[in-house]
């Protein structure tokens, strides 16, 4: 983990904000995350012969709206028929920590205990390294570079943290989210939803991964915040996401999902049929 640091002369509450970050920062070892996210890591099998992970690589914590958005989701997906009526206590579902059976689904607020904090950091830069560099979008690029890389994956860290089981990170609230959204109105649109979804995309296509439930359960993230973003700036889109990311939209895993699939990812409100499958509008 490197040297430790002496901690800063102040109050006790920087003091403890100082230790707080050199404990993730212990847990978050960076061989860790380099032998996950390469692919070294392929899992193992228990005693029944079952494929195992051994998750959690980093011990997770609720943030400050861990609670807010899992509740959200899971009530969401029971009213949809997604996840059964008692999923609201099932242990294994509200759990932090992802579950080590490849064939339990993986929700979005396990991702910290399998990525860490520098997974998650490594797939935010990619993107918006993405983002800041199209130049054949470059109306929805020139959105983002009035502030530079950093910030960008900064905010969204905490962001990602916050609700993923990374701890408190994300102090701003969420008016302080609308705001920022508000402020990128131009690009929150049908058309800018599906320019950021084909860098996300692009993003997860190059990240490999051991566990495909992972990227499944970031795009399937994404697709759940969409309806608010919907319905915030008055836009509507439909379809469904790659084949090989179908994991991400519960009526999209089978191979013949149900009629009112083809109407688009369940999360959203939009019934217009997709002109490509490919194009499921969403934005992180």
């Amino acid at each position: 983990v490197g040297a430790s640091r002496s901690p800063p002369p102040g109050p006790p509450e920087s003091q403890l904000d100082f230790a707080r970050q050199n404990i993730r920062a212990s847990q978050d070892t960076q061989e860790q995350h380099l032998r996950f996210s390469s692919g070294s890591h392929q899992g193992t099998r228990d005693m029944e012969g079952k494929s195992t992970f051994g998750y959690p690589f980093f011990k997770p914590e609720k943030g400050r709206y861990t609670d807010m958005f899992r509740e959200k989701y899971v009530k969401h997906s029971i009213e949809k028929g997604i996840l059964p009526e008692d999923s609201l206590s099932n242990e294994k579902i509200n759990s932090l920590v992802a579950s080590n059976d490849p064939n339990d689904k993986l929700h979005f607020w396990q991702l910290y205990s399998v990525l860490g904090r520098d997974g998650m950091k490594e797939i935010i830069t990619a993107f918006y390294t993405s983002v800041l560099g199209d130049t054949e979008n470059t109306w929805f690029a020139e959105a983002f570079r009035e502030k530079p890389l950093r910030r960008h994956v900064r905010g969204q860290c905490e962001f990602w943290l916050d609700l993923m089981g990374g701890g408190v990170e994300y102090k701003k609230g969420l008016e302080g989210l609308e705001v920022l959204h508000e402020a990128s109105s131009e690009v929150m649109t049908s058309q800018g939803a599906k320019v950021w979804m084909d860098h996300l995309y692009k993003t997860l296509d190059s990240y490999e991964c051991p566990d495909h439930r992972v990227k499944e359960a970031i795009v399937e993230f994404c697709l759940f915040l969409m309806g608010d973003y919907e319905e915030q700036f008055k836009f509507k889109h439909s379809g469904a996401p790659p084949a090989k990311y179908s994991g991400g939209c519960p009526f999209h895993r089978s191979k013949s999902p149900p009629a009112e699939s083809s109407a688009g990812c369940p999360f959203q409100t939009s019934r217009a049929p997709p002109a490509k499958p490919y194009l499921h509008r969403s934005r992180l």
